[in-house]
């Protein structure tokens, strides 16, 4: 497993089924009226890519190929077994 350093936004209910949120061209905003509609049913999970928002751009450089590996590490540390996931613009 690697470490990774993200900014994460977290809304909703812990217990409920989560959601991972995996943003386009612009990291998801805390204020955007769909994250509190999500919220209500779901545990939703929207991690700023490496170099977007406040998630430090790591030394390697391979974003591509470097996202898919961040992505299955976040899928093996989130709680529980039913996680969806909703992607935009990737």
């Amino acid at each position: 497993m690697m470490r990774h350093e993200l900014e994460i936004l977290r809304a909703g209910d812990e217990s409920a089924d989560t959601l991972l949120l995996i943003h386009g061209i612009n990291p998801i905003s805390p204020k955007a009226p769909f994250v509190s509609g999500l919220a209500r049913a779901r545990y939703v999970i929207a991690p700023a890519h490496p170099g977007f928002g406040a998630s430090p751009l790591p030394p390697d450089g391979d974003m591509l190929y470097g996202l898919v590996n961040l992505y299955l590490d976040v899928l093996d540390n989130l709680p529980g077994y039913d996680v969806a996931v909703a992607g935009f613009g990737f």
